[in-house]
């Protein structure tokens, strides 16, 4: 079953994020080998996680929640992020922004992408 991506939304420090064109959100783990000498078969166990987000805003700089989050830019410590799916479910977790770009193109809308990288757990509920 497919869902639609309608009331999904991002937000940080409780505050919705506006103007968001697209979410993208990747969850990973790495895969360690561990075969032995002699073995016939490799043997693989799990490393450490890691996530990224990436978003694309239809920039306003007027909009409180793009410049906050393009400030974060500078900010020292990690801040707090959840993505809420229209289903209700939530992937919580604390993020550096590591990257904002803004884009402008002739004929289209200003467009920022902002790359986050999370650190530590990831809350899926």
């Amino acid at each position: 079953m497919a869902f639609s991506t309608k009331l999904t939304t991002i937000s940080i420090a409780g505050v919705n994020i506006a103007a968001v064109g697209s979410v993208e959100f990747t969850n990973e783990r790495g895969i360690l080998e561990v075969t032995e000498l002699g073995q016939d078969f490799r043997t693989y166990t799990q490393g450490v996680s890691n996530a990224t987000a990436s978003l694309t805003l239809y920039y306003d700089q007027t909009s409180t929640s793009h410049t906050t989050i393009e400030n974060l830019i500078a900010a020292p410590s990690a801040q707090a992020f959840i993505l809420t799916l229209n289903t209700g479910q939530t992937y919580t977790f604390s993020a550096f922004v590591s990257s904002f770009a803004i884009t402008a193109q002739a004929g289209e809308v200003v467009q920022a992408t902002v790359q986050l990288q999370v650190n530590g757990l990831v809350v899926i509920a």
